[in-house]
């Protein structure tokens, strides 16, 4: 490794404790020359001394310490993700130890308690992403204060390159849609009714159709439950999103879209839990169906790269 990767975006910052640290080794070292005294001449040795190893052995924690960050499977806008990482000590004499990850922002994201000479380390950081779609994940900035706190040294380690953001979940809004009485946007496969057998009883939230109340459990237990019903026709649910139908210049109309898009994650999650058949209709494409939580990606990242006024986005992007 070069000089330049070992201390990639290096900074350097004298602490309050660093600064009141020199101003008392100045006053002794002024009182220990006025006074000739042997021992204020020591202490001011010692001081400096310490003062030398200190940044010595701080600077050698982050030259030495390697951070390798991988991608997590998914990654949903206003949702906190986990980015998984490795840290391994190059250092063959000094642990590393009081490691703080941050982003650029500089908010704590993650850190490293200890780490031996030699050794690794798994652990996570985690971020946070307000907007879906194409997004950079990285960098963010790894701080060492110890181990006598004079300075903050901190340099960049690199993200894991571009990644994919999926909206942000937003149970209830199909149900909104249809008290704002919008007439275009998500809309349900029409006829399924209640058909199917009983899948589970759960309690009833924003996101169900009142038509779902299990009645009887509702009296029982003194509080709203809602039935989910296995389709026993097979027949998928389909939503239907029309993105040329929304002008892009029309802000109120962009946040119902977005609303709308928010609504199909909701329940495409939903229903693939459940076990049941979803399917996407952007305009005139047709995506799906799918029944596997693990093919969820395929609707997902269609409605990530969404835009209003455009036809519709492969879910295609460029990673590194």
């Amino acid at each position: 490794m070069s000089l330049r990767e070992d201390y990639a975006g290096f900074r350097l910052r004298l602490t309050r404790w660093g600064g009141l640290f020199l101003l008392m080794v100045l006053l002794a070292g002024f009182a220990a020359v006025n006074t000739g005294n042997n021992g204020l001449m020591l202490v001011v040795a010692v001081a400096l001394g310490s003062y030398i190893v200190s940044g010595i052995w701080s600077r050698q924690i982050l030259g030495k310490i390697r951070i390798r960050v991988r991608k997590p499977r998914e990654i949903f806008a206003g949702r906190p993700v986990d980015f998984p990482f490795e840290a391994e000590n190059l250092s063959g004499i000094f642990p590393a130890c009081g490691l703080l990850i941050r982003s650029l922002e500089g908010m704590a994201v993650g850190g490293i308690e200890s780490l031996p000479p030699r050794g690794r380390a798994e652990s996570s950081l985690r971020d946070i992403f307000g907007h879906r779609g194409p997004r950079r994940a990285g960098p963010w900035r790894v701080e060492v204060l110890l181990p006598l706190g004079f300075f903050l040294k901190s340099k960049e380690i690199p993200g894991p390159g571009e990644i994919l953001v999926y909206p942000e979940i937003l149970p209830g809004a199909l149900r909104r849609r249809e008290a704002e009485g919008m007439s275009r946007g998500v809309t349900r496969w029409t006829g399924r009714g209640r058909e199917g057998e009983v899948f589970q009883l759960r309690d009833f939230d924003e996101a169900d159709d009142a038509r779902q109340i299990h009645w009887k459990q509702s009296a029982r237990q003194d509080r709203l439950i809602a039935v989910d019903r296995r389709n026993s026709r097979n027949r998928p649910l389909v939503l239907r999103l029309d993105p040329l139908a929304i002008d892009p210049r029309d802000e109120e109309a962009c946040r119902r879209f977005e609303a709308q898009i928010s609504a199909c994650t909701a329940e495409i999650l939903r229903k693939l839990n459940m076990g049941e058949a979803i399917a996407l209709q952007l305009g005139e494409r047709m995506l799906g169906p799918v029944a596997e939580r693990a093919s969820a990606s395929i609707l997902l990242e269609a409605l990530a790269g969404l835009q209003a006024g455009v036809s519709g986005w492969d879910g295609a992007f460029h990673a590194e």
